[in-house]
């Protein structure tokens, strides 16, 4: 009997740990996507400046 519950012990403290670890993956995840989203506006927002000092008419890419 003692044996059964260590294996149960055993599987949830298993179980357990791969969720903390798919928890901390996702969260990278978001957190790169978030650093990739400030690099864009900025990149955005100097496209945008370049565009206003040169006075160019570039075409818009979202339509």
């Amino acid at each position: 009997m003692d044996i059964f519950i260590l294996v149960i012990s055993l599987g949830l403290i298993f179980f357990i740990l791969r969720d903390f670890r798919m928890m901390k993956k996702e969260q990278e995840s978001i957190d790169d996507t978030v650093i990739l989203n400030k690099k864009l506006a900025k990149l955005n927002v100097n496209l945008k400046k370049l565009n206003e000092k040169n006075d160019l008419k570039l075409p818009r890419l979202d339509k």
